[in-house]
């Protein structure tokens, strides 16, 4: 796992590498920096034995390069734990989530709090029963909730979990092929998430939902491109107006693969 840093002109100050104990492939997945600029935090995979398991490391980092502190964490059945998000409540504890290899072999949602003074707090683990469930992101709240999302492949899953852990709803959406890609909420706690799912047409179409904060779905919106083939929405983004902004990319009629953004209004 290799962290970088420059100074704001783009010259390098330093290079801090961590190379798990079974030298085998590591890599980082996420960063965040506080508020301070004082602490850099980054999380990834890393083998601890010669061709085994990949557990989930995250790691604190001074300005100057030198390690803070450093917390490992190995699941329920010894396989692979793969974080994929990383964020920072206002408080500065660090949440981080990823998918985890279960008992029977099937992967779940793990999501960890850890406080910026590195004491675990709380790791926590989530299957809806179908199977994998693959995490791909995750936003923290003003009121320091954590909301992630991710799929089992035919659906979009969203949890939310309070500040000490506790699950408080969990919401799916959509069928065959759905997958959201990215999450965001708002300062009432309404929660906005985008991808794609299987459309009428039978190929991908953009997907976006609106979360109200107990948990039920308030709206929901397709996207099909002009080219009538597959459209997967990438990113999300809400206004203080509480107008929506999804990008990614779409099929054209006739121009192949082009950017596509689209502006909702609070309603959808």
């Amino acid at each position: 796992m290799t962290t970088v840093a420059y100074n704001p002109i783009g010259y390098q100050k330093w290079v801090a590498n961590h190379d798990g104990t079974g030298n085998y492939s590591d890599g980082g997945t996420a960063i965040a920096i506080d508020n301070n600029n004082l602490k850099i935090f980054i999380t990834g995979y890393t083998n601890y034995r010669l061709g085994g398991y990949r557990d989930a490391t995250t790691i604190r980092y001074n300005d100057d390069g030198t390690i803070s502190w450093l917390m490992r964490y190995d699941g329920t059945s010894g396989g692979d734990d793969i974080p994929s998000a990383l964020a920072l409540d206002r408080k500065g504890n660090v949440f981080v989530t990823g998918s985890s290899e279960g008992v029977r072999s099937s992967y779940d949602f793990f999501t960890l709090k850890y406080a910026s003074f590195e004491t675990d707090q709380w790791p926590t683990r989530f299957n809806n029963g179908f199977g994998n469930n693959w995490l791909n992101d995750m936003v923290t709240d003003r009121w320091g909730n954590v909301y992630v999302c991710g799929t089992d492949s035919s659906h979009f899953i969203v949890v939310k979990y309070d500040s000490t852990g506790v699950k408080r709803w969990s919401t799916q959406f959509g069928s065959k092929r759905s997958n959201p890609t990215d999450l965001t909420v708002d300062d009432f706690g309404n929660v906005f998430v985008t991808g794609y799912t299987n459309g009428p047409s039978n190929n991908l179409d953009y997907a976006t939902v609106k979360i109200n904060p107990m948990g039920d779905i308030v709206w929901s919106v397709l996207y099909n491109g002009t080219g009538n083939l597959d459209d997967m929405a990438s990113a999300i983004a809400v206004s203080d107006q509480g107008n929506v902004y999804i990008t990614g990319s779409s099929y054209g009629n006739g121009s192949k693969t082009d950017y596509l953004t689209i502006k909702y209004n609070s309603q959808g």
